[in-house]
């Protein structure tokens, strides 16, 4: 698990999940919608790990 988003003490995140080397779970905690639909789009494409983390950290820049 990691956080892409937010952080723990701000009670606002977004978590990944991973199995093996692929995006397997997200969890979002008091984010905005819009923050979604870019997690939403990598489980379904079973993005790998590397590129989903890349991928959700660049989204909230």
């Amino acid at each position: 698990m990691r956080i892409a988003e937010g952080g723990l003490e701000q009670r606002k995140f977004t978590a990944v999940y991973r199995t093996g080397d692929h995006l397997a779970g997200v969890l979002t905690v008091g984010m905005p919608p819009k923050s979604i639909s870019p997690c939403q789009q990598a489980l379904a494409a079973r993005t790998p790990w590397r590129q989903a983390v890349s991928l959700l950290e660049g989204a909230a820049a």
